[in-house]
């Protein structure tokens, strides 16, 4: 029986991060190769690119999740976009454009290149 991930979460109200702050994530990431039954889970509230992001380390790479809520579009839940396998290396791109230097996810090439629309595979067809 597979043990249940541990969900470590860290909430800013304000991005970009300080460089503390911003290290101490880097860092995480890397501990979660370590101790793979824990996910990080990085929340912005009124922050919508993204508001939360959720890393895991998995056998082969890292899980790299974004939830962006649509609340403006009408859906009753959020955008989710996601990849599997990425390196260290890709995932520490992603938090330091973001939680480093503040850019919108479009200008990012592994989230427009690498990152799928997983959204029904979470909440259903609805």
């Amino acid at each position: 029986m597979k043990k249940e991930s541990e969900l470590i979460r860290f909430q800013y109200s304000e991005v970009p991060l300080t460089q503390r702050n911003l290290e101490d994530l880097q860092t995480l990431i890397r501990i979660l190769r370590i101790d793979r039954n824990r996910v990080l889970q990085v929340v912005f509230p009124g922050y919508d690119d993204p508001e939360e992001i959720r890393i895991a380390a998995q056998e082969n790479g890292y899980y790299l999740g974004m939830g962006f809520p649509m609340d403006d579009f009408g859906w009753p839940h959020p955008l989710i976009l996601a990849a599997e396998d990425l390196s260290v290396e890709e995932v520490e791109q992603v938090i330091q454009a973001i939680c480093g230097e503040g850019k919108s996810t479009e200008e990012i090439p592994v989230v427009m290149e690498k990152l799928k629309d997983i959204t029904k595979q979470v909440f259903g067809e609805k």
